[in-house]
């Protein structure tokens, strides 16, 4: 190997580590109920950044006006949070489940999960029938592009171009446009800065990896 190609598979064992801690942290609004200390690291790393985007601003204001030790804004959010990832009424956006965006035929959810399943197989993951949450469901696999990304990090040689094109196979075919639809559907139901926030830069980060991906 070159060292112009051994600076190359590093740049991209970085980028994909860089990604994949991306994912994790969106993972985490979907599969952890949100905690004081978390909230009080995000206001922090939000904190005075004067290019922030639109995500990054509505964060801002709201951790600006918010009193994270006030026991009533945690449960503010994370009644919030709760209403908009788990679908508790009947009254609000669709939850996060693939096959609920997949398309109208009754044969598009169950081929969408079949294809799915098969593609965490494919990546050496394999999913439980007692899994407490459905393969299908948005923090999961944000969840699992972080993990596919790690392998991707770590590979090298041609394993490293089969993961990552895996992983650009996933994002196209999967995250992006059930993750980019769920956003646009729920913006307009949260009701905390900290969940449009959050929704935001779901958004923001789905674009670019459209757009790294060629989605």
């Amino acid at each position: 190997m070159s060292p112009l190609q051994d600076v190359t598979a590093v740049a991209k064992r970085i980028d994909a580590q860089n990604r994949a801690d991306q994912y994790r942290a969106l993972a985490s609004f979907f599969l952890d109920l949100p905690k004081r200390e978390t909230l009080q690291i995000m206001a922090e790393a939000v904190k005075g950044d004067p290019d922030a985007s639109e995500g990054l601003r509505e964060l801002q204001v709201f951790f600006s006006k918010a009193s994270i030790d006030d026991e009533g804004v945690l449960d503010e959010v994370g009644s919030d949070r709760t209403f908009l990832v788990r679908g508790v009424t009947q009254k609000g956006p669709r939850p996060p489940y693939g096959s609920l965006f997949a398309g109208e035929t009754p044969e598009a959810p169950g081929s969408s999960m079949l294809r799915l399943k098969a593609l965490y197989r494919r990546a050496g993951f394999e999913v439980s029938e007692s899994a407490a949450e459905s393969p299908d469901y948005l923090g999961v696999e944000l969840a699992f592009a972080a993990a596919l990304l790690d392998k991707v990090a770590v590979a090298e040689g041609e394993e490293a171009e089969k993961l990552a094109k895996m992983s650009e196979e996933f994002v196209r075919g999967f995250v992006a446009p059930f993750g980019h639809a769920y956003v646009q559907e729920s913006l307009g139901w949260a009701r905390t800065g900290f969940c449009r926030g959050m929704l935001l830069l779901l958004r923001e980060f789905l674009e670019s990896e459209i757009e790294f991906v060629g989605a």
